[in-house]
């Protein structure tokens, strides 16, 4: 039997392909698999602390959200409280003043601060006590803002299942 003869113009080993042994195959495979775990492992780990971030984010907004509310029950409480201990009628009005739907006060509190106001929703003018009203405590810390209405009769007295809370 003759041996094959190889062809001159190609040899056996043209392509690289076919020059290449298993040996040298298994070796670029190998740092594939070892570039591709590593980027996964990189992957996971930044967003391990990317979800980190944002859950303290959340816990911290929800802090505040519990502080605002806490804030804005003290400003109404406050209202009443000033209400409750007025002369008259008149006087109670008066200190409220028609301020447009601002703030009558403003107490700084621990890391946030409370305030009040009230509106005449039928006529916007507080001094004219045939009218009911709304009285908002408002509740402050960092950016975020919590509100409770209530509306009044026109003699003071809270409106039984007029209370109403928003976040702002």
């Amino acid at each position: 039997m003759t041996p094959p003869t190889t062809n001159p113009i190609r040899p056996a080993c043209a392509f690289a392909r076919q020059c290449r042994t298993p040996r040298l195959m298994r070796r670029g495979s190998a740092y594939i698999v070892v570039l591709m775990t590593g980027i996964l492992v990189g992957v996971v780990g930044v967003s391990g602390v990317y979800l980190s971030r944002v859950e303290r984010r959340t816990q911290q907004l929800t802090s505040d959200a519990a502080e605002a509310r806490l804030y804005a029950m003290a400003g109404l409480d406050l209202a009443l409280l000033m209400i409750d201990q007025s002369a008259t009628e008149a006087d109670w009005r008066n200190s409220f003043g028609n301020n447009g739907g601002y703030p009558v006060w403003q107490q700084k509190i621990g890391s946030g601060g409370c305030s009040a106001r009230a509106v005449d929703p039928a006529d916007g003018d507080l001094n004219n006590g045939s009218h009911p009203l709304v009285l908002t405590g408002i509740g402050e810390v960092g950016d975020t803002r919590y509100l409770i209405e209530v509306q009044l009769d026109s003699w003071g007295e809270v409106i039984d299942g007029t209370w109403r809370r928003t976040i702002d």
